[in-house]
């Protein structure tokens, strides 16, 4: 039994650990800036740009509030990588410490100190948490949601069951997938008949009223042809044919293999917990509390999601990551020596992944090259668009398509591998390449990257 000092003593370690894995070489010389970080940045610049407008072809895609809360820390201290970095990793550091809240309000401050070691250690919550990318505050809000959906499962306070809800529409406006969250919340309206109660209702209204206008606003954009045909792109059926082989990150068994093999040790917890129990132990998840079992609904429905989408296209899913957090605590705190073991092998993989697993140097390396060979009037052609216009914002930067590339004279043709096999399927741009450009650079990469050409106009 810890003593209340020794309980703070090992929260303060928990969020300086936390702070640790996420800060030390989270730098553009170790990770550069990749096409999502560049893209969301370029929307909050264009926030600070324009007075606070919003482009609503950007809305096709994402709900914009990371992009304001973003575009509001750009005007008060800066556009640089450092500023996004910083505030992305704030962002785990403050949900390791939400976690711990979560934790002690299901049961005490020990389940609380399991929550938080978990997350802050956990490789797939280091990765994300290290970039500037809208999970990190698309989890501290859901994990904001449960904790006030606990309060107010335990003391029935309508401002508790308002506050969740008022939360969880700021996740739905942060990142879509979110609305997992509904089904275990469906299924704990249901148990426990809350849609008899006025509260309910008032909190279905305030989350109404923060969604639907945003939802409104994507769907006018094009949100649904948007996806359907992301979803309809032939690579989605090359994967389901092969859902084990990939060079990328587009199939299960990289999802796997990548950023979460962390979770491998889970497999021992797992095992611990069945053969203490057996078959029991499946029969016990009926003697569950509701809350409990809502986080199980939640881990079902967030598994489903994610194995489809991870099988079906690029993604480095993080939905799944949440309601197992608790539940691993849960186990954890019965089975301690177990918990111990996967601590420890998720720090591990942690400390491995920011001095070596995260890292993804061609592109950074490739804008310090363009960077020394670029002059006043040069402009660039990019499969990269988002990373070159970031990083080289005050000369002309130009998307890349073979339309584009055959009507302009541009400086520089940035190009990975795949891009460049596309291009020279169109004849009239292999020839112009041939004729007019050379090829000055290709970065050095590691297992986890794509070689990156740059091609520079000679004619």
């Amino acid at each position: 039994m810890l003593t209340p000092e020794r309980k703070t003593v090992a929260l303060l370690s928990i969020l300086l650990l936390a702070l640790f894995l996420r800060v030390v070489n989270n730098t553009p010389e170790f990770a550069s800036y990749w096409y999502d970080e560049a893209e969301y940045s370029l929307r909050a610049m264009h926030i600070v740009d324009h007075g606070g407008a919003y482009d609503p072809h950007f809305l096709r895609d994402h709900p914009p509030l990371f992009m304001y809360i973003l575009a509001g820390i750009f005007s008060a201290f800066g556009s640089s990588w450092l500023v996004a970095r910083g505030f992305v990793v704030l962002l785990g550091v403050a949900t390791t410490l939400v976690l711990f809240l979560v934790g002690k309000a299901l049961k005490d401050e020990e389940l609380g100190l399991i929550c938080a070691a978990a997350f802050a250690l956990s490789p797939l919550a280091v990765f994300v948490t290290r970039e500037v990318v809208l999970e990190p505050l698309m989890s501290f809000f859901l994990f904001l949601t449960l904790l006030f959906l606990i309060r107010f499962d335990k003391a029935g306070k309508p401002r508790d069951g308002i506050a969740s809800a008022v939360l969880l529409g700021l996740a739905c406006i942060t990142k879509v997938v979110a609305f997992v969250v509904l089904v275990p919340l469906l299924f704990y309206v249901l148990k426990t008949k809350l849609h008899k109660k006025k509260v309910f209702w008032v909190s279905v209204a305030v989350f109404a009223v923060i969604v639907t206008p945003v939802y409104i606003m994507m769907l006018m954009s094009g949100f649904l042809g948007f996806h359907l045909v992301k979803f309809s792109n032939p690579s989605v059926y090359t994967v389901w044919g092969q859902p084990f082989i990939s060079s990328n990150f587009v199939s299960l068994l990289t999802f796997i293999g990548w950023v979460n093999v962390g979770f491998v040790p889970v497999a021992l917890l797992a095992g611990t917990v069945l053969r203490a129990n057996g078959w029991k132990f499946f029969r016990s998840l009926r003697g569950l509390s509701t809350i409990n079992l809502f986080l199980v609904v939640w881990l079902i429905a967030s598994l489903l999601f994610s194995l489809s989408y991870t099988v079906m296209g690029p993604h480095y899913d993080y939905s799944v990551l949440l309601p197992f957090i608790p539940l691993l605590a849960w186990a954890g705190y019965r089975y301690r020596r177990v918990l111990m073991i996967v601590l420890v092998v998720f720090l591990v993989v942690s400390l491995c992944g920011f001095l070596f697993l995260f890292k993804s140097d061609a592109m950074n390396e490739t804008v310090r090259f363009v960077d020394s060979r670029m002059a006043d009037g040069d402009s660039i052609i990019s499969g990269d668009y988002s990373v070159m216009s970031y990083h080289f914002g005050d000369h002309e930067v130009v998307r890349l398509t073979a339309e584009d590339f055959l009507s302009g004279n541009h400086t520089f043709l940035v190009v990975d591998v795949a891009r460049l096999e596309s291009l020279l399927e169109n004849a009239s741009a292999e020839t112009k390449i041939q004729a007019e450009y050379d090829r000055v650079y290709s970065s050095p990469c590691n297992i986890f990257d794509t070689t990156v050409y740059v091609y520079e106009r000679t004619a």
